[in-house]
């Protein structure tokens, strides 16, 4: 049924995100990224977790029929997510910089006011209050990406928020007006989270496996092969 696979959509991530907290640790390892990036960058895709575990629960809530609500559970899954996406795109950074803490602070400061804004359009029952979270969103997603870019040296970079912030907001976008049928509603919504959010992750832990794993055990093994 449409609830079971909307139900398997959400568990994958419990599989996805270990996977790729365990790549992202080897790769920036290898990558001499600092001990401390690369702990903002666990606690970040663990942080990830959990808001899609509040994302379940919201669900659950609505018996897997999505609507664009203000609630607790809806509140946290954007809190942890905004969280999450800044902790992991800190986590790229080798070297802390003026810009760096600067970004940071703004960041703090959009999660605030992202937060207020919640409040404001939960109290007035106005979806528009959320567009600031998408706008701070895809502002940290960017960041991420070019950090991401500095350190992996691959344009295939772009496609992380190609998927993971174009394709999850199209899919959104179709799920708040068009999405009122069932059918529709459960597919834009799997469509969503598996060809949004978890395409994008999974393409982003593929590149640090590729540059920091595969690559690096590559240039190992050359060095201790025997010249001929």
């Amino acid at each position: 049924s449409w609830k079971l696979a909307l139900i398997i959509t959400h568990i994958i991530t419990f599989a996805l995100i270990p996977l790729a907290m365990n790549i992202f640790y080897r790769g920036l390892k290898n990558l001499k990224v600092p001990a401390k990036s690369i702990f903002a960058s666990q606690l970040g895709l663990a942080f990830i977790m959990v808001a899609i575990a509040a994302e379940i629960g919201w669900h659950v809530t609505q018996g897997w029929y999505y609507t664009n609500e203000f609630t607790m559970l809806n509140f946290m899954f954007y809190f942890f997510l905004i969280s999450a996406f800044v902790l992991w795109s800190d986590g790229l950074v080798e070297d802390k910089t003026a810009t760096s803490k600067f970004l940071n602070i703004v960041f703090a400061l959009g999660l605030l006011v992202a937060s207020i804004l919640y409040e404001v359009g939960y109290e007035h029952k106005e979806d528009s209050f959320k567009i600031p979270i998408y706008i701070l969103l895809t502002l940290i997603f960017a960041v991420l990406t070019y950090r991401g870019y500095k350190l992996l040296d691959d344009w295939k970079i772009i496609f992380v928020p190609f998927f993971s912030v174009g394709v999850n907001l199209t899919f959104v976008f179709l799920l708040q007006h068009y999405g009122q049928g069932k059918t529709l509603n459960a597919l834009f919504h799997i469509l969503h989270d598996l060809l949004g959010t978890e395409t994008g992750v999974a393409i982003f832990a593929w590149l640090v496996y590729h540059k920091g794993i595969a690559q690096f055990k590559t240039r190992e093994q050359s060095k201790l092969a025997p010249d001929n």
